[in-house]
């Protein structure tokens, strides 16, 4: 029995334990799953993988993969505020 899944609350309409099947069951949208620290490291490990690349198009994948895992911190860190201690959630 999952405990979790009866307590999320909608990141959209802010709607308390409203998460059910990975849907808001008050504003009926779907919710992403959660960020997860592994998926930032994933990002890094690519960004590493491609700091070798010595042409234009590895040049560029360098730089989308550096804007990705800085919007995976930014959303990490957002998640981790909000769940964690509480700023930015609405009340």
């Amino acid at each position: 029995m999952s405990v979790t899944a009866e307590v999320l609350d909608c990141p959209r309409c802010s709607s308390a334990g409203a998460i059910q099947n990975g849907r808001c069951q008050v504003c009926d949208k779907p919710v992403a799953a959660p960020l997860r620290f592994e998926d930032v490291i994933d990002e890094l490990r690519l960004i590493a993988a491609l700091a070798g690349v010595d042409d234009r198009e590895g040049r560029e994948a360098v730089v989308h993969a550096c804007a990705r895992a800085e919007s995976l911190l930014m959303a990490l860190r957002d998640q981790f505020r909000s769940d964690v201690i509480g700023v930015g959630r609405q009340t």
